[in-house]
């Protein structure tokens, strides 16, 4: 090996050796810092945390509230290593509550607890604010509510907003009874513009008191975040109110004068629906059921999914028959037809049936008694002995005219 090999393999090895003691000593400084140094440092939003709060809430319905402070402010001191790394989030300001057993205020301190793998006993807490947390304990409540709620926005024209629908109808809530006796109900706000169908969304609520107050959610839980909300819309259109005439005693519809109170009404339904009713009919009328005038008041009776948007639940009407005339007949033609086979005879034990026919004048003082004859229809017997039959009345030879009211005659059936 020549010389000049030598010196510089002696030089590297220098080299080498003098950089390892300065690693060394660097290691060193650190190392003796690290343990040794004291350290002083402020930690802010240190979270505040009730260890045993669901436990008591579980096994003794109290729960938490009216917390004075969620985070604390702490100032720490130790070596390096255990409070020179640690962070506000490694640090926990923790109160024991699994040992409450009563109802009311509390001021109590905390106990730091880390998260961090540091040693607490070479930690010292130099000071802290605030020293004490209070709070309330307070008996769990639970009860149901009823969900509520507003459209806020407009129909298109022709078209009406019915009554709101929510889905769940009622919502489960519990938290302090402070808090839980003062809540009413929820209320659901839900908004649309020129609608013309049925408007549907899951909306958040807010919590009211009776007077429609609205309260902070506090400590309060549901078992619903959202309500379904359905807004209907209805076609709306106005339709006039009628009468089913069925003709009878000589009278048409076009003898009689009618009277129905309101005329019209507005209803709503679905579109197809309400497109479908051009009128209501509120009965059905037999003029043969009176002489010169009936009136009444009838329900307004609507198709199923239509609903009477001018509230009038009832309609007077008032019939008045025209340009007829009446007069009173005793007939004493009275017969019967068809005897079932089972029956072996019948006789008729009334003697003479009074009875109204009506028509033009002119035509009623050309009818005789003997022109009439009333006749029972026995089709339907089916017992014996003296019964009432109700008993048809033929006026021969005259058109145009017939008889008023109901009729029975009295038959004697035998076996």
């Amino acid at each position: 090996m020549t010389e000049k090999k030598k010196k510089k393999l002696i030089d590297s090895r220098i080299l080498w050796l003098i950089i390892s003691l300065l690693v060394s000593f660097l290691s060193w400084i650190y190392i003796t810092r690290t343990q040794t140094t004291t350290v002083t440092r402020e930690f802010t939003d240190v979270e505040v945390v009730f260890e045993g709060r669901e436990a008591i809430r579980e096994l003794k319905s109290f729960v938490i509230t009216d917390i004075s402070q969620k985070t604390v402010s702490v100032k720490l001191s130790g070596n390096w290593d255990n409070v020179g790394s640690l962070h506000s989030s490694d640090i926990k300001a923790v109160i024991d509550v699994s040992k409450l057993t009563s109802i009311g205020n509390n001021t109590v301190p905390f106990t730091l607890k880390y998260k961090k793998a540091v040693n607490p006993d070479e930690i010292s807490l130099i000071s802290s604010y605030p020293r004490t947390i209070q709070f309330y304990v307070d008996k769990l409540l639970e009860k149901p509510i009823e969900v509520k709620g507003a459209f806020t926005g407009n129909a298109e024209e022709g078209y009406i907003v019915g009554n709101l629908a929510f889905n769940p109808g009622t919502i489960n809530i519990s938290g302090p009874e402070k808090q839980v006796k003062l809540i009413d109900h929820a209320w659901v706000i839900v908004d649309g513009q020129n609608l013309s169908r049925e408007k549907r969304a899951d909306l958040s609520f807010t919590l009211r008191d009776s007077e429609g107050r609205d309260l902070p959610v506090g400590e309060v839980t549901f078992d619903s975040d959202t309500v379904s909300i359905t807004v209907p819309i209805s076609k709306k259109k106005e339709v006039p109110l009628d009468l089913i005439i069925t003709p009878g005693g000589g009278a048409l519809r076009d003898n009689c004068k009618i009277s129905i109170l309101p005329e019209k009404i507005t209803i709503a339904g679905d579109a197809a629906l309400v497109d479908g009713i051009n009128k209501i009919e509120l009965a059905n009328i037999d003029l043969s059921s009176f002489v010169s005038t009936y009136d009444a008041n009838l329900p307004i009776i609507l198709p199923n999914g239509v609903e009477n948007v001018s509230g009038e639940k009832d309609a007077k009407i008032e019939i008045e028959i025209l340009g007829l005339g009446s007069k009173g007949f005793s007939v004493s033609n009275l017969s019967y037809i068809n005897l079932p086979g089972s029956f072996s005879s019948a006789n008729i034990v009334s003697r003479s049936l009074d009875v109204t026919i009506r028509g033009k004048q002119e035509i009623l003082d050309k009818i005789a008694a003997n022109n009439l004859r009333a006749v029972a229809d026995l089709n339907n017997i089916t017992s014996t002995g003296e019964i009432y039959v109700t008993a048809k009345i033929y006026v021969d030879g005259f058109a145009d005219v017939g008889a008023v009211g109901e009729y029975k005659l009295i038959v004697n059936i035998r076996k």
